[in-house]
């Protein structure tokens, strides 16, 4: 090799590795201002919570707690779906969220105040009782076999 493209390759050579190479610190993105960041950064902050919150999650025995807080971080869809008053938005509200540190907590989720978490506490209280379809489609099932018998 000649000596002009030795130094044309070696050139490109530290070129190229330097604007491939990336920093050994990269700076870390300043945390978002956005409310709804807030919300889930507060949600791991149990002193945020409020003080009503708290008496009203203290109605629960230990067990009924602990089943409430797994189904809030652990729970799919359908187990979130199955709270009073949560539907896909607030179920994707509280999975964003997760995990929610204490039950109280579940308040600092954008969606869900203190009225949802008294829900949350009477459905715990009552043994987590299955909301379901088909009970309320009975009736309609039954009219339309008596109609057919006719």
């Amino acid at each position: 090799m000649t000596l002009p493209k030795l130094v044309l390759v070696l050139l490109i050579c530290i070129a190229t590795t330097a604007l491939g190479a990336e920093p050994k610190s990269k700076p870390k993105k300043p945390a978002s201002t956005s409310s709804s960041s807030k919300k889930t950064d507060a949600a791991a902050d149990k002193s945020a919570v409020s003080e009503e919150a708290e008496k009203i999650a203290k109605e629960l025995t230990e067990a009924q707690s602990g089943k409430l807080l797994e189904i809030l971080n652990k729970g799919d869809d359908q187990a979130l779906m199955a709270l009073p008053g949560v539907g896909k938005v607030r179920a994707a509200a509280i999975k964003k969220a997760r995990p929610v540190k204490s039950v109280a907590a579940a308040t600092l989720v954008e969606g869900v105040g203190e009225g949802a978490l008294k829900e949350w506490v009477k459905h715990a209280k009552a043994g987590f009782p299955v909301k379901s379809a088909e009970k309320k489609s009975e009736p309609t099932a039954k009219k339309k076999t008596k109609a057919k018998e006719k």
